[in-house]
Parts: structure tokens; C-alpha cells; sequence
């Protein structure tokens, strides 16, 4: 029994995954042979000693597994022989085996506590030091340096159990401890070459001729608060202080301590302050503690630096990304007084505010940009728009005449009479009605009978969706181009003159303007600035003239609620004409100036509906 656990400890050292294979195989041959049962179970999050003991029972398995081991399995097995079951528990949770008779022990392996090594290094040549810590014990960070540099360090009594945090890189051997100790409150003493002392840092009496107990700081941080004051950390977001006119320093290093930050003191913190903050976090506490001092502060990686506000050293770098809105031209809209002392860059790429400063100023511009930076409404607004158009017109009159050329008899008679005759058809008409021809006539001779009725509608309707953001303009524009001939004659020289000709085609636009902007208030209502323009091309006077124009425009403002629907109309236009041409006097007389004269009416009607209606998308 004693050989087979030395064999199998020995085996798993060497190769845990095949050696408990090769053991369980060997096992379940003679020595326990329940370990080749077939085994259906299915669980979920059930503690692993739970999980074993039903497996054990299962297949009358004599198995041990301490009650304290914190693991808990989901797993479905299905005809799977309980060897493979627990080595496959071995393999996933680190466990060791142990064999005794028919007896199965698993265990968790106990793994050997090696103590962390410090972050002190310590270079002999020119005797510097460097080191990162953040709430080790003082009495462990004395040991590391003096073995280490090979200088012994002494702790006075008391300073055992305390722990600090400090950083400095390639700092001389004197100054890295004296700077340890400063930003712990404490005080370092050189007795000779190769002995340094670290002691309490004793309380110095305060201004305005008021005394203090000559007392040093406990190693619990403690602090000498007048009557009436207090100060607590519960957590690095819930810091409460309520002090008078207290040393800036103290006040840093107690909470910078409490909350387990690591900080560098490059600079005396000489001003004092007076705080009355209740459940502010740690970065609201930085910026009240050194609003309006002479001292500033700036985290690099997990540390904080402190010192004098003209350090540049301590000049602090932000990335601020915007959530909801654009970084492209905000920083037009920011008032002076906000970014006075700050250097801020645009990165739209990242959209986002690249600024450089006072660590309070970026501070006070983070806080505004998070009530600048909110979700922008977007408006989706539909557009109707219905154009009806109604012309009425009658055409009719008789004309005869002389063409350029012989006439041929065409035109149409249904529906309508345009009907143009030439001299033979008009010989022919009139002796089938039994009246005197013309005789012989001209082949030029013609004779234009017309009597024509129109009437017409035209209804145009258009949907367009546009979307835009509050604040913002969306234009629609629906036209036609029309264009004109224009020459231009150029003689050039004075004996030989030449002429230089020259044509351009001009356009002339016609088109349909409607330009929304959108303004949603706090209460869901929409203010819609609206301006709708609209032109039309009529008639040229001559063939190669430019169309005339007819523009038609208003303005408006008008507030709504989201997905109501207004009816902006008026944009009418009425046009009636009568043309009478014919032979004086005849034209005038009844009945027969049908014969003696031609006329056309004409009424035209146009009228332009737009309906709109903005809904707030998001």
C-alpha cells in the first residue's frame, strides 16, 4: 500500500495526465474494479464534494474528498466509466490523487507561499534608488534596501506595522528615503555612512499663535483634528471632510493612505485649506483640496504627483471622448472663461477633446462637457406636397390666306374641328352645299377652319422623408433647367477688321425650395422655422429669349407637437386671357363674326398645398 502512494506522487510529479491514466487503468483491473462502472449523471453548480459523494454511492466507490474545497462543477455524463470521471476532475481542477487499499483520496496539491518581491531596485554605480510601492509594510521595505544597498535602515519604535507608498525613479540614495519618508509623514536621520533611522514625524505648531501637542502621528493614520472637525473615508467614491483652515499636506497624505493610492510629493505642500464635502469621491476630493492653491496634482499610470502649479512636470494630458454628439467645431461654442489656461485640440478621428492643463481646470471642463454631451434629437419630418393645376380654354375662327408653298388638305375633325383646305377642297365644298365657287384660284390659297375645346387637370403629389439633427437645416429643392441662346459679335483690328463670334448657353432655374429647421424644447413641442420658395418659367417673348420668371415665396415660424401635421397653403395663382383677332367691325357684329374673326379663352388655375409633419426619432 505505502509503495503504490510514493510510485503514484512520483508518477504525477513527472507526467500528471499520463500517469494518473496509466494508475486508474491499473486499478480498475483487480484492486478496484468499480472503477470500470458506467455512471449516468447530470448536474448544475453543485459543489464538487457533493458531486463525488453521489458518485461514490453510485457505483459503491470508497472515496475522500475535504469538505473545504470551493469548486463547483455543471456536467453531463452519459455511459462514461467512473475512472474516466475522475480523471477527467483531476485534469480540469488541478487535483491530486492518493491511493490506499481500495481507498481513492483526491486533494487539491498545497502550493508553497513564495513572498512577493518588492519593486526596489538599487544601482551601486552611482549609488540611486527607485522604487514602487503602494501599502507595503514599512519594516518589509527596510529589509528589501538593506539588503539591497547594503546600508542599514532602522525603524523606530512603533513603525513596524505601518505601511507606505511612494514612487521615484533613479532618485540618490539620501534623497529616495527622505522622500519616502515625507510622503508618509514621517522623518529619516543619517547617524553615519552606512545608517539611516526612520522615526515619527513630529507636529509643528500651527499659525495664528495657536498650539498644538507636540504628538506624533500614530502608524494608523490618525489625525489631530480641532474640536468639531472630522474627517471620513469610507471608500474611495464616499470621502467626507469637515476641517478649518488644516495643513493641505496632512489632509493628502490621510486620504491618499485610506484609499490605498500610490503619490509622489515633488514639491512642499505649504498652503491650508478649509473643506465642507460630504460622500465626494477621490477625484472630487483632489479637486477641492487644490482649487485656487499653489499646488497641483497629475496621475500618471496608478500614481499620483503632487507639487507646485508652475511644475511643468505636472502639467496633466486628457482624452475626453464624446458619447452622443460631434467634437467638430464645439469648441466654438465654449465661453472664454472655460478654457482659459487649457490647451484643447480637436480629435475626430476618436471623436473626442485632447486637453492639456491644470489637472482642477480639466477637471471643471470634463464636468461641463458631460452636461454638453447629451443625446441630440433627431427629427424625421415628412413632407407633402400637392400641386393642382386647372385650365379651361376654347379655340375657334376661320382664316384663309396665301402659303409660301401649295397646300395640301389636313387636320383632324374628332374631337375638335382643325382642319386646314386647300383651294380645290374649298371649289368642291362649296358646290356640294349648292353655292357659288371661287373660281379659279391660286394652289397657295388656303382656308384654316377651327373649333376646339380643352379642359385639364394636372395633380402632383410628392412624399419626400427628410431627417435631421435639432437645430439643423434640411433643404429640399425639386426644378428644371431651362437654357438660352446668347452671341456676342467682336470686331478686332482697325484696316482689316475681323469679326469674332461668339455663343453661350445661359440657364435659367426654375425649382421648388423648402428649407425646415427644427428646434425641440424641453416640453416634446417643435419649433419649425420654415421657408418655402417657389418659381416657374413661362412663355419667351421671342425665340431665343430667356424664359420669363414667377417667383413665389414665404416665411414662417410656427411650434407644433411632435407627429402633428400643419397645412401651409395660399400659394395660388389664377391667370385668365382672350385673344380676338379678325376684320374690323365684322369682328364685333353677332353670328357673323364667327366667319370674320378667330378667338381663343383661356383660364388657368394653380394652387400648391404643403403638408408637413416632424416626428422625434431619437
Amino acid at each position: 500500500m505505502l509503495f503504490l502512494v510514493i510510485n503514484l506522487a512520483n508518477a504525477q510529479e513527472k507526467n500528471p495526465q499520463d500517469s494518473l491514466q496509466q494508475v486508474l487503468d491499473s486499478l480498475s483491473v483487480k484492486q478496484i474494479p468499480a472503477l470500470n462502472t458506467e455512471v449516468n449523471i447530470s448536474v448544475n453548480r453543485v459543489r464538487i464534494d457533493e458531486f463525488m459523494r453521489a458518485l461514490a454511492n453510485d457505483v459503491e466507490l470508497n472515496l475522500s474528498v475535504p469538505n473545504n474545497i470551493e469548486i463547483y462543477v455543471s456536467n453531463n455524463f452519459s455511459k462514461v466509466k467512473a475512472k474516466d470521471v475522475l480523471l477527467f476532475l483531476c485534469k480540469e481542477y488541478n487535483m491530486q490523487m492518493d491511493v490506499m487499499g481500495s481507498i481513492i483520496k483526491l486533494h487539491v496539491p498545497v502550493v508553497p507561499h513564495v513572498p512577493k518581491e518588492l519593486n526596489i531596485t538599487y544601482n551601486a554605480e552611482n549609488e540611486s534608488l527607485s522604487y514602487d510601492l503602494h501599502a507595503t509594510p514599512l519594516n518589509e521595505v527596510a529589509k528589501s534596501i538593506t539588503q539591497k544597498s547594503g546600508k542599514n535602515i532602522v525603524l523606530a519604535s512603533g513603525l513596524d506595522g505601518q505601511s507606505v507608498s511612494g514612487f521615484v525613479q533613479e532618485m540618490t540614495f539620501k534623497q529616495a528615503l527622505h522622500q519616502l519618508a515625507f510622503s508618509n509623514n514621517l522623518r529619516v536621520k543619517q547617524e553615519d555612512k552606512l545608517l539611516y533611522v526612520i522615526d515619527h514625524k513630529l507636529m509643528k505648531p500651527q499659525r495664528g499663535g495657536m498650539q498644538q501637542e507636540s504628538k506624533v502621528i500614530s502608524s494608523n493614520l490618525n489625525l489631530n483634528l480641532r474640536a468639531g472637525s472630522n474627517l471620513t473615508v469610507h471608500s474611495m467614491d464616499s470621502i467626507s471632510i469637515d476641517v478649518d483652515n488644516y495643513p493641505i499636506a496632512q489632509l493628502f497624505q490621510y486620504v491618499a493612505q485610506k484609499v490605498n493610492c500610490k503619490y509622489s510629493i515633488l514639491n512642499p505642500l505649504k498652503d491650508n485649506v478649509s473643506l465642507h464635502v460630504k460622500n465626494i469621491s477621490w477625484k472630487e476630493f483632489l479637486y477641492h483640496l487644490f482649487k485656487g492653491s499653489k499646488s497641483t496634482y497629475k496621475f500618471q499610470k496608478e500614481v499620483c504627483f503632487v507639487g507646485d502649479r508652475a511644475n511643468p512636470e505636472l502639467k496633466s494630458i486628457q482624452l475626453i471622448p464624446l458619447q452622443y454628439r460631434s467634437v467638430e467645431k464645439l469648441t466654438e461654442n465654449f465661453p472664454a472663461d472655460l478654457s482659459r489656461g487649457l490647451n484643447i485640440k480637436e480629435f475626430a478621428e476618436l471623436n473626442s477633446l485632447v486637453v492639456m492643463g491644470d489637472a482642477e481646470r480639466i477637471f471643471e471642463f470634463d464636468l461641463f462637457l458631460k452636461k454638453v454631451d447629451r443625446l441630440v434629437p433627431v427629427v424625421l419630418i415628412d413632407v407633402i406636397i400637392m400641386e393642382v393645376t386647372d385650365t379651361k380654354g376654347v379655340e375657334t375662327g376661320i382664316e384663309a390666306g396665301l402659303s409660301k408653298e401649295k397646300v395640301e388638305t389636313s387636320g383632324k375633325v374628332l374631337p375638335g374641328v382643325d382642319m386646314t383646305l386647300s383651294s380645290s377642297s374649298v371649289n368642291n365644298l362649296l358646290s356640294d352645299l349648292g353655292l357659288t365657287s371661287l373660281g379659279k384660284v391660286s394652289s397657295n390659297f388656303y382656308l384654316k377652319l377651327k373649333a376646339m375645346e380643352t379642359e385639364g387637370m394636372i395633380d402632383l403629389r410628392s412624399t419626400p422623408r427628410l431627417s435631421t439633427l435639432n437645430g439643423h437645416e434640411a433643404t429640399l429643392v425639386i426644378g428644371e433647367t431651362e437654357y438660352y441662346r446668347e452671341e456676342r459679335n467682336d470686331y478686332y483690328g482697325t484696316q482689316n477688321p475681323q469679326l469674332s463670334s461668339q455663343t453661350m448657353y445661359k440657364p435659367v432655374e426654375a425649382e421648388l425650395k423648402v428649407v425646415i429647421k427644427p428646434f425641440v424644447s424641453g416640453d416634446g413641442n417643435i419649433t419649425l422655422d420654415i421657408d418655402v420658395n417657389q418659381s416657374d418659367l413661362t412663355t419667351r417673348i421671342s425665340e431665343f429669349a430667356p424664359p420669363g420668371k414667377v417667383t413665389r415665396q414665404f416665411k414662417s415660424m410656427i411650434r407644433i407637437g411632435n407627429q402633428e401635421t400643419i397645412l401651409l397653403g395660399g400659394l395660388e395663382e389664377k391667370r385668365k386671357s382672350k385673344t380676338v383677332s379678325g376684320v374690323p367691325l365684322l369682328s364685333r357684329i353677332p353670328i357673323i363674326k364667327w366667319f370674320f374673326s378667330s378667338r381663343k379663352h383661356e383660364n388657368k388655375k394653380s394652387k400648391l398645398n404643403i403638408l408637413i409633419k416632424p416626428t422625434i426619432i431619437g
